[in-house]
C-alpha cells in the first residue's frame, strides 16, 4: 500500500502506468474509467454509438448517446475491466450540455459539461489481504470483486477546437467519487488531451493524460493513454 507519509509520491507513477497493479492497491472502482472524445456540433434526434479503451490497462466502455435537444445529450454506458485483480463492471447514465453551439456552426470552439451516476460491482482491497491469503482463507469482509456492490457519481467538462470537418483537438477532465463495500470512499481525478479524426459518420480519437485516485488507505497517480471509436447516426 502506498502511503504518502512513507514514500515520495513520484513512486506511484510507474505503478499506475503498469495498469493499477501497484503493491496492495485499495480503491472503489471509477464510475467511468474512459472518456467521450471531442465535443462537436449536434442536432436533436442524433444517435451516437461509441467504444473506448484504456490501452494497455484492459479497461473499456460501450456507450449509446441520444441528442434529445439542440444542446443536450443523454448517455448510457457500461464500463468494465476484467484484467488482473482490479476488476469492475459499472452501469452508468449521464447528461451532457453543449456550450458555444450556434445554428450552422461546424468549426471553431465547442465545449460540454457532463453529470452522471452509476452502480455495479467492483473494487479491490489488497491493503490487508494479499492474493494468496484470500485464496487460502478468504475473510467475509474481503469478498471477490463481483460480490462488492459499488456506486458513485461524476462530473466533467470537455473543450475542443474543430479545425476542419475531419479534424479537431480536444481536452477533457473529470472528477468522480465512488464507494464499494468494505472499501473507503475513493476520489478519482483525470484529464487527457488528443486529436480526433472524422471520416463521414465515423470518428477516431487518440489521447493521453494523467489520472489520480485517493482514499483513506491508498493513492496513485499515473499516465492515461486512451483510444475511442464513434459512429454517429
Amino acid at each position: 500500500m502506498l502511503n504518502p507519509t512513507h514514500a515520495p509520491k513520484w513512486l506511484a507513477l510507474p505503478m499506475l502506468v503498469a495498469g493499477l497493479t501497484a503493491c496492495n492497491p485499495v480503491f472503489a472502482p471509477p464510475i467511468r474509467s474512459v472518456h467521450m472524445g471531442s465535443p462537436r456540433p449536434t442536432r436533436p434526434g442524433a444517435v451516437e454509438v461509441s467504444g473506448a479503451a484504456g490501452v494497455p490497462y484492459g479497461n473499456g466502455a460501450a456507450t449509446v448517446s441520444l441528442a434529445v435537444a439542440d444542446a443536450v445529450w443523454l448517455d448510457g454506458s457500461v464500463d468494465m475491466r476484467f484484467v488482473g485483480d482490479e476488476k469492475w463492471t459499472i452501469g452508468n447514465a449521464g447528461v451532457r450540455f453543449m456550450l458555444f453551439q450556434e445554428p450552422g456552426k461546424e468549426t471553431g470552439f465547442f465545449m460540454d459539461i457532463e453529470l452522471g451516476a452509476g452502480a455495479g460491482a467492483g473494487g479491490v482491497d489488497q491493503g490487508r489481504y494479499d492474493t494468496e491469503e484470500k485464496l487460502a482463507n478468504k475473510p467475509e469482509e474481503n469478498p471477490d470483486w463481483n460480490n462488492r456492490f459499488a456506486f458513485g457519481a461524476f462530473a466533467g467538462a470537455g473543450a475542443a477546437y474543430q479545425v476542419t470537418g475531419w479534424f479537431s483537438w480536444f481536452l477533457r477532465a473529470r472528477v468522480q467519487v465512488s464507494k464499494a463495500e468494505f472499501v473507503p470512499t475513493t476520489l478519482w481525478v483525470s484529464s487527457l488531451t488528443g486529436p480526433q479524426f472524422y471520416v463521414g459518420p465515423v470518428s477516431l480519437y487518440l489521447s493521453c493524460g494523467v489520472g489520480y485516485y485517493h482514499n483513506a488507505m491508498d493513492e496513485q497517480v499515473g499516465l492515461l493513454p486512451e483510444a475511442g471509436l464513434l459512429l454517429r447516426l
